[in-house]
């Protein structure tokens, strides 16, 4: 396997070694030069689902070493946090990429207690954002296919009529809202931004082949 690499403002990430990880650049509107690095795939799933909140403004990956000197008890830690992001009242955060708490060592279980007491005793925002819990229902996989569409652009009036044609269906799952599009002749691509951004409320369970199919497509 050819290896294939980047660089952070931490240094150099490579795929190579015994077990190549898993890296890449995720395309993203939030991140600078427009794309955003991930080197696992719970990064890339936090990754996608910070692009998918709108109360994410800005998205950096791995951008800064943080020190905290020991204080009140709290010894001393330095890290660097796998995402910094910007949210909408301009407040900082540092958000941590786990597969699932249940996997976390003894040794990474300590350190992010400590890194969390630390930012709650200076009032920073922190938080751990486990991959298990994204992909429960669905939700990672779906927001995972529908990403390519937020990033479309439409006319106003088209996304304004659209709005207002499905405006009268409740909450319900992907395939019901493409059945909904089809009924009101709305095009599909602008139904999955509208889902994408959160203007239709979308409900989430593990995806069908179909519906798969029909996103994809």
């Amino acid at each position: 396997m050819m290896s294939r690499y980047y660089r952070t403002a931490r240094g150099r990430v490579s795929n190579a070694g015994d077990l190549p990880r898993f890296i890449g650049l995720l395309p993203c509107s939030k991140a600078d030069n427009g794309l955003l690095p991930f080197s696992s795939i719970a990064e890339l799933r936090v990754a996608e689902y910070l692009a998918w909140s709108p109360k994410v403004l800005h998205i950096a990956f791995e951008p800064r070493e943080i020190s905290f000197e020991a204080l009140a008890g709290l010894p001393a830690v330095t890290w660097w946090p796998d995402f910094e992001v910007i949210l909408e009242g301009g407040e900082c955060e540092w958000v941590e990429a786990k597969y699932a708490h249940e996997s976390l060592s003894e040794r990474q279980r300590q350190k992010l207690d400590l890194i969390a007491a630390h930012c709650e005793r200076e009032r920073r925002r922190f938080r751990v954002v486990y991959r298990q819990e994204l992909e429960k229902n669905g939700f990672a996989g779906t927001i995972s296919l529908l990403r390519r569409y937020g990033d479309l652009s439409f006319p106003k009036e088209e996304l304004v009529n659209a709005r207002a044609g499905l405006a009268g269906y409740g909450p319900t799952y992907l395939e019901q809202w493409v059945d909904h599009a089809r009924s009101e002749g709305i095009a599909l691509g602008l139904l999955y931004y509208l889902l994408y951004h959160q203007h239709l409320p979308l409900l989430f369970r593990p995806l069908m082949q179909p519906e798969l199919a029909r996103c994809q497509g």
